[in-house]
């Protein structure tokens, strides 16, 4: 089911590491579910810091035509495109034979896109009034989708390809696809198109949705290839610590 492609050219972090993973990804997820009450109990009238923040990236992306048009080219990446490019990246990996991540790749990616529709529908929050959508998108503001999956397939996408890419492209590629995913948030907000909180709330449960996915993808990795080394040594055979 693995291929030479599977094999990570960098060490895989450890089951520690996983552990403290889950922690961190339980800690966004309370702090989540904290920001969605809040939202709820505002959901008719932000005020305060949110519509300060919110404002402040309008007011940039008027005063600066060319900030402006960058958060049009850095979203452009987001949205109905994300599946063109989760499609091609799983049958990459599918093809290349890399299908424990292949599988994680698709899990996350589409798992995280299936719960943030979820939660949009459930709060139906009204989008910032500067822009007006048609139905249903205008009140499916929280939370940023572009945010969320900038987070589960962008980020994503980088960490994978920073584990299983030639290190003479891993850092650049990689670094590109997370200044994609990262500034998902922040130009959604200069094109008016969300609240601070919008955007807010999509990095806390997309790092949650990450760090499980990946913390369950590091525990199953370890304790697969810990097995696989057992019964090699039981049997006489070569040592293996990856899959071939």
């Amino acid at each position: 089911m693995t291929g030479p492609s599977a094999t990570p050219r960098r060490p895989l972090p450890g089951r520690t590491v996983a552990t403290y993973l889950i922690w961190i990804a339980a800690g966004a997820a309370v702090l989540f579910l904290a920001l969605t009450i809040v939202v709820l109990t505002n959901i008719d009238n932000p005020a305060g810091a949110d519509l300060r923040v919110t404002e402040s990236f309008f007011t940039a992306g008027i005063d600066h035509p060319r900030l402006f048009s960058l958060a049009e080219f850095l979203a452009w990446f987001g949205g109905a495109r994300n599946i063109a490019f989760i499609t091609v990246a799983v049958l990459v990996l599918a093809y290349t034979r890399a299908w424990p991540w292949a599988v994680f790749f698709l899990g996350l990616s589409a798992g995280s896109i299936a719960l943030g529709n979820l939660v949009k529908f459930s709060v139906g929050r009204e989008r910032p009034p500067w822009v007006t959508h048609e139905a249903p998108q205008q009140t499916l503001s929280f939370p940023s989708g572009h945010t969320l999956t900038g987070i589960t397939v962008w980020c994503a996408a980088a960490l994978i390809g920073w584990y299983l890419l030639p290190p003479t492209i891993a850092p650049w590629l990689c670094s590109t696809f997370l200044v994609i995913g990262l500034l998902q948030g922040p130009a959604r907000m200069i094109l008016r198109k969300h609240w601070s909180t919008d955007v807010l709330g999509a990095l806390l449960l997309g790092l949650a949705f990450l760090f499980i996915a990946w913390s369950v993808f590091l525990i199953w990795w370890h304790r697969k290839f810990a097995t696989t080394s057992a019964r090699g040594a039981c049997d006489g055979s070569p040592h293996v610590a990856h899959p071939h």
